[in-house]
């Protein structure tokens, strides 16, 4: 029993090389560019927004520029609950990522408020944010949509008033999300899935 112990721990390093190496990921990616191609597909890309994430709102600017530079479809998925388990410390982290955030827009010339102007958010507000997002994410002009809301939302924190056609259709459509966000091995927001 010993013996068998120390050598998984022995392999274990080796494996998880393997398995994160850039020659796998290339062909894994080279797998499902042949297929898209033989298939006469277009790109895609899976695009993964927590309602609420400081990362999200600044993907969602990133994208205004990457869209007109590239021929590719954007499928947006809007979630937002969280796998506690995944953040064991989630007030340290929110904290954190709001303080990141602002430092990544200065960098590369988005927005975001600093921690002094930072609305207080509460747990209506951000989930009127998620279902209104969810609601939109299928809309040509999601982007400018979607940027419009996070600016709002990480400006005044104010809601806005609730259009939804369906609001257990909303609701589901965010859990669906949260469910597709794990199958593709991800739980954070402001993650892009591309060909595996």
């Amino acid at each position: 029993m010993q013996a068998t112990e120390n050598m998984k721990k022995a392999i274990m390093p080796y494996v998880a090389r393997c398995i994160s190496s850039d020659q796998l990921l290339s062909a894994r990616r080279n797998i499902y560019a042949v297929k898209r191609k033989a298939l006469r597909q277009e790109p895609v890309l899976d695009i993964f927004l927590k309602a609420d994430d400081p990362y999200s709102y600044l993907l969602i600017q990133a994208l205004e520029s990457f869209r007109s530079r590239f021929t590719i479809k954007l499928r947006f998925h809007v979630f937002y609950d969280i796998d506690p388990v995944m953040y064991p410390k989630f007030e340290m982290w929110r904290k954190y990522a709001r303080y990141d955030a602002y430092y990544l827009a200065k960098l590369y010339g988005f927005h975001f408020p600093n921690n002094d102007s930072l609305p207080v958010q509460d747990e209506q507000t951000t989930k009127q944010l998620a279902l209104r997002l969810v609601e939109i994410e299928n809309d040509d002009d999601f982007i400018v949509k979607a940027n419009v809301l996070l600016r709002h939302f990480w400006c005044h924190s104010q809601p806005t008033s609730p259009s939804f056609d369906n609001y257990n259709k909303a609701e589901l459509r965010l859990s669906n999300n949260q469910s597709l966000l794990a199958q593709k091995g991800h739980y954070l927001g402001a993650m892009i899935y591309f060909e595996g």
